[in-house]
């Protein structure tokens, strides 16, 4: 069987060498720190919990429909076929940097990202596509959510 690599990035100032190469089932060494101070932590794949922070908000709206994100949410999937017209309320946010992922498992022709009182999103797509394309929305303070890729 051949092997297979990954590469994991780890986002530290500390980490010396990146990326790390990992053989599937290894465990891989991060080194942390400079000579002679070096602090090595070893982990697997197998170690990295898969539980998500933000569950998924799963909706099978019908043409025409508004999808009402509630507080917290973070991740949205429209699960339906095509649709000709579609309004998503972004979560209400507070304050902080928040990144909402919209993903419709089909075409939207015509969609509307608002915030959570109705007022369009400057620069947000006015269609989506699907499967595999995500929408990723991003809250700025003193801006408000802004289209970010």
């Amino acid at each position: 069987m051949p092997e297979t690599f990954a590469y994991f990035l780890v986002e530290d100032p500390n980490t010396l060498a990146l990326p790390l190469p990992v053989l599937s089932s290894d465990r891989m060494a991060i080194v942390r720190g400079t000579s002679p101070n070096e602090l090595s932590y070893y982990v697997s794949p197998a170690d990295i919990a898969t539980t998500e922070a933000f569950p998924v908000l799963v909706v099978t709206p019908t043409s025409g429909d508004t999808v009402v994100m509630s507080e917290g949410t973070r991740s949205l999937y429209i699960n339906t076929g095509a649709l000709a017209d579609l309004t998503i309320l972004l979560p209400p946010v507070v304050s902080g940097t928040y990144t909402v992922e919209i993903c419709p498992a089909a075409p939207i022709a015509a969609l509307n990202i608002q915030d959570s009182a109705a007022v369009p999103v400057s620069g947000a797509p006015t269609s989506g596509f699907g499967p595999g394309a995500a929408i990723i929305m991003r809250f700025i303070d003193g801006i408000g959510f802004r289209y970010w890729k």
